[in-house]
């Protein structure tokens, strides 16, 4: 795995920091769905035992937990678009 590479040269050089991009759907599910809360749970776990791991040698490991703002749903938008798209063909949904 990248990260466990990346920890064994930062202990070399005693310093270094990994971080990992998530997604708040890994504490609450999410709209996406069941696939991609899993998925970034399971990142969250990495996060604490890797974090655990490094702890002695003075290493950082976090995690950045993503959200939507303001209710935006980036799938769905692409959905509404494409079925505008084939619904008008040639003409763009706003």
């Amino acid at each position: 795995m990248v990260a466990q590479r990346l920890l064994r040269a930062m202990y070399e050089r005693s310093f270094g920091r990994v971080v990992f991009i998530s997604s708040i759907a890994a504490l609450n599910g999410g709209v996406v769905g069941p696939h991609h809360a899993s998925s970034k749970a399971a990142l969250h776990g990495l996060t604490r035992s890797l974090a655990k791991d490094a702890a002695p040698h003075c290493d950082t490991v976090n995690a950045i937990a993503l959200a939507l703002i303001g209710g935006t749903h980036p799938a769905r938008r692409s959905v509404g678009r494409r079925r505008a798209a084939h619904a008008h063909p040639g003409r763009e949904s706003e």
